[in-house]
């Protein structure tokens, strides 16, 4: 038990910014996430493998790239033409903060093994972050 790190007041804080981050796009994983960091009890049994703010991490990151991913098979498209300005504008946006963050090089394109193995990874944080919801639910993998 003494290599397991328990759950820090500033793990909660980071699990309830997550839960606010989210509300506006992913209502359903930010109440999970509101309702964990609420009700996480203090003590032996407040302990996980990593820190919260590891898996919250990674679960952005995995998001990020699968979302990065699929918006740049939009560009040039007849479907990212028919896109309001505002959306494409945001859209361009946030595709130079994702590659500013982990770089160009490590955003793809990515095999069929590598593509699924990013997603099952994606899904596996999300599962982790929600311990209410079944492993099957259909959008642990959504983007």
């Amino acid at each position: 038990m003494d290599d397991l790190v328990r759950l820090t007041s500033m793990d909660r804080a980071m699990l309830q910014e997550a839960s606010e981050l989210l509300a506006e796009n992913k209502p359903y994983l930010s109440g999970r996430l509101a309702g964990l960091a609420g009700r996480v009890p203090d003590g032996a049994t407040n302990t996980i493998e990593r820190p919260m703010s590891e898996i919250i991490a990674a679960e952005k990151e995995f998001f990020d790239k699968r979302w990065y991913d699929r918006s740049m098979s939009y560009v040039g498209t007849k479907d990212e033409a028919e896109t309001p300005e505002d959306i494409r504008t945001e859209a361009t946006r946030q595709r130079r903060r994702v590659e500013k963050e982990y770089g160009k090089e490590n955003l793809g394109p990515y095999t069929d093994f590598e593509w699924g193995e990013l997603a099952g990874k994606h899904a596996a944080m999300r599962w982790v972050l929600c311990p209410d919801i079944d492993w099957d639910a259909d959008w642990l993998g959504d983007t």
